[in-house]
């Protein structure tokens, strides 16, 4: 049975297996178009619970979506267009949090995170996943036009705002 887009959308949250805390939305335009959004927050990081490890982000291993192209960045975040069976396809953009530093880096994200154990300061972590069907990725550049910056979204779910 071919995967439905919707069941990929909230399978986004799913990812980050050992995250504290899930936010999953649809959102719908004037036009019609939707994006979903899924937020997973680590009130803190430690082995085994961690925002970027093997295994979890947009794409698991031996799953059934892969990856067809990168796509240019949407607002700094990393875009990837992404099939599976059926045919169904995506378009995902993603944004990481880590104390004051918003980045798509996944080294990045490493670093920030050892430097808040090491000198102190906010411990949580967030991803944020924004989410299309089909191949077109203007409906995010839309809704991240509405929602405004992705730092203050991501503290506010993280109960920093």
């Amino acid at each position: 049975m071919a995967p439905r887009s919707d069941q990929h959308a909230r399978a986004l949250g799913a990812l980050l297996p050992r995250r504290d805390h899930y936010l999953f939305g649809r959102y719908a335009d004037v036009s019609g178009a939707r994006v979903d959004m899924s937020i997973a927050v680590f009130g803190s990081q430690q082995e085994g619970k961690e925002l970027i490890a093997y295994g979890t982000g947009v794409l698991r291993e031996e799953d059934r979506w892969v990856r067809v192209a990168d796509l240019p960045e949407i607002a700094a975040g990393s875009v990837m267009r992404i099939t599976a069976p059926g045919p169904v396809e995506r378009i995902v953009a993603t944004w990481y949090r880590v104390a004051d530093t918003t980045t798509q880096d996944e080294t990045l994200v490493k670093i920030e995170t050892m430097k808040a154990r090491l000198f102190g300061g906010p411990q949580r972590a967030v991803a944020i996943h924004l989410s299309v069907e089909g191949a077109d990725p203007r409906p995010i550049t839309r809704f991240l036009a509405a929602l405004g910056p992705i730092a203050p979204v991501a503290d506010h779910a993280a109960g920093m705002r």
